[in-house]
């Protein structure tokens, strides 16, 4: 009789060298996507700071409205700024928001107006479009250093 043997055999997993080319590839897509996603970081960061700049002008255009006076600086929400009515800003703006990175926001008054100024970490964002570009209370407003200003 003829003995025969037929060996076959039976793969259980990957070899080494599949997993290191699955590795780079990854590696490889990592270092390709990582950029494009702190730009994104980035942009999100400038579009919180447009939408409280934007707060807190509301806030203070509707203290203005109750007190035909702006509050001074810097504000402060439990603050009397001397309004007839009584009313503290505290009473339309209850806190004021603070910048994603930690900074307070800029806030000046002068006379009939007033402006908030937030300075964006993107020079193209859309909102340096349609701001206020000059100096407005003491406060530089101008798109060279990325400052989005709101006032009144």
């Amino acid at each position: 009789m003829n003995n025969v043997k037929i060996v076959t055999k039976i793969s259980r997993g990957f070899t080494l060298i599949e997993l290191l080319v699955v590795i780079a590839i990854i590696a490889i897509l990592s270092t390709i996507v990582y950029p494009n996603l702190s730009g994104a970081r980035e942009r999100a960061r400038d579009a919180e700071r447009v939408s409280e700049v934007g707060q807190i002008a509301l806030g203070v255009e509707l203290y203005y409205n109750s007190c035909r006076a702006y509050p001074t600086a810097p504000l402060i929400p439990s603050r009397n700024n001397g309004c007839p009515t009584g009313v503290t800003l505290a009473t339309f703006l209850p806190t004021i928001p603070v910048d994603p990175k930690g900074t307070a926001y800029g806030y000046g008054t002068a006379g009939g107006s007033f402006v908030v100024a937030a300075t964006l970490e993107t020079a193209e964002h859309s909102s340096l479009t349609n701001d206020i570009d000059t100096t407005v209370a003491g406060v530089a407003c101008d798109d060279a250093g990325k400052k989005y200003c709101k006032g009144g």
